[in-house]
């Protein structure tokens, strides 16, 4: 259910509330494998039941003439049932596994603030973005394991006649909690080792219809400077890496 207000031409204001629910994924029911950090098997767990959710907000968005648009939210989710994988001894093994379960209450509040802005009729755009959460274990009274508590990015976009030019930089704060019994039990060699993230992508694109082809060109560059994290407990994000890719345009 949602409202929303239109204060005058440059600023309106909303509220809604929702009830959500995500089923199980095929991954969290039947996953059975080993994983290249661990001894420990990663095992099915057929008997999960789905998350529910409750979320709220509200939030704001103001007009600035033609070329930004500032957008504000405040919003807290609560969960029910919340999915998590952790570290069980299987007695039909005689040995630790990792099982999916439904492990907590957890409530997620924040806010987030997004600017979008263009200059130089609309040759350059700015798109930059920001979202706090306190993720929270209802049940246990701490912070909900493997959240980040601050998320920023900034995207600039340069476009001249059939070239358009990005950068992408994104900034996750270090993640403040995550399972030590998993890290040690399983184990999960570097497991506790985790670092915030900030990482630079950049990327250009050209259409091809000037010398008669349909065709649109892409080049990316990710992870720019080789910056160095975990996505995962014990997993390496990858490094610098290059992708050219060839689209067919109609």
């Amino acid at each position: 259910l949602g409202l929303r207000y239109q204060a005058d031409d440059q600023t309106s204001f909303r509220a809604s509330v929702g009830r959500g629910f995500r089923a199980p994924s095929i991954a969290e029911l039947f996953v059975s494998t080993n994983v290249t950090t661990s001894t420990v098997a990663i095992v099915p767990s057929p008997e999960l039941k789905a998350e529910h959710s409750w979320s709220f907000e509200i939030g704001g968005t103001k007009n600035f003439e033609e070329n930004a648009v500032w957008d504000v939210a405040l919003f807290q989710s609560d969960f029910s049932d919340l999915i998590e994988a952790g570290i069980e001894f299987d007695s039909t093994r005689n040995s630790p596994v990792i099982r999916f379960r439904n492990v907590t209450q957890a409530r997620i509040q924040g806010c987030e603030s997004n600017i979008r802005t263009a200059f130089f009729d609309q040759l350059l755009s700015l798109d930059v973005n920001y979202t706090y959460t306190w993720p929270y274990d209802v049940n246990k009274k701490s912070v909900l394991r493997f959240r980040p508590r601050h998320v920023a990015s900034i995207n600039a976009v340069a476009s001249y006649k059939e070239f358009t030019f990005g950068t992408d930089m994104r900034y996750i704060s270090r993640v403040e909690a995550i399972d030590d019994d998993l890290v040690r039990l399983a184990p999960i060699i570097d497991g506790d080792l985790r670092v915030p993230v900030y990482v630079v992508d950049v990327r250009a694109s050209t259409h091809c219809h000037e010398f008669g082809f349909p065709l649109k060109i892409n080049f990316h560059v990710n992870n720019l400077f080789r910056y160095s994290y975990v996505e995962l407990m014990g997993n390496l994000a990858p490094p610098r890496n290059y992708v050219l890719s060839v689209e067919g345009v109609f």
